[in-house]
């Protein structure tokens, strides 16, 4: 009788040739966790030359789209060298079709509770690159979300958004904190505005 006929020895070498079928699978998530780990290890690396060799630019290059497309982008400069002072939110002056303007903040996280704040803190992240990085790519989409959320009336919808940047720099501890400064979103041509189409209300 030889080992195979044991029910036992049986049930082993199936689950042995099912994980050698498999090992591919573990090939492919091997490979995935170091190539994670090598994209973090480069993004993470604290080079403040603003002229990096060219093979840490080529390797950030190669991990920009992984990290950025998966939302696992970060950096340090919120903690060091010098955390950052800028404190801005975002207004979108609505303009309706018979010429009514409406006035909307997006979420503001010190008007929050610490649950709901929770839930909603990309909305920091979102207005800051929005603001003060100066990412007009992201206006249009902001513009349109607040034009969604402002279209309370189908016989006098929203035809154009106006985005406002509110910011301010924060003190040292101990002094009085300043007025916001108010300044409309522009390119190089003005202020931006965009318009709202009814397919944008949707």
């Amino acid at each position: 009788m030889s080992s195979l006929d044991n029910p036992r020895d049986k049930v082993r070498q199936r689950r042995v040739d099912r994980l050698e079928k498999r090992w591919w699978v573990r090939k492919a998530v091997n490979l995935f966790i170091i190539w994670h780990l090598f994209c973090l290890a480069i993004w993470l690396l604290p080079y403040r030359s603003s002229s990096p060799s060219p093979i840490i630019e080529g390797s950030l290059g190669a991990v920009r789209p992984y990290m950025t497309f998966t939302g696992f982008a970060q950096s340090w400069n919120m903690f060091s060298p010098e955390p950052d002072k800028m404190d801005v939110t975002l207004e979108a002056e609505v303009t309706h079709a018979n010429g009514h303007k409406d006035h909307w903040f997006f979420p503001r996280m010190a008007r929050m509770s610490y649950p709901h704040r929770y839930q909603a803190e990309r909305w920091r992240k979102l207005v800051e690159n929005a603001t003060h990085g100066s990412n007009p790519i992201l206006w249009p989409p902001l513009a349109r979300y607040a034009a969604r959320v402002n279209n309370y009336d189908a016989q006098n919808p929203p035809v154009s958004v106006t985005l406002i940047s509110h910011s301010r720099i924060i003190p040292p501890l101990g002094e009085p904190l300043p007025a916001y400064t108010a300044v409309p979103l522009q390119t190089g041509h003005g202020a931006s505005v965009t318009p709202i189409r009814p397919e944008d209300l949707r």
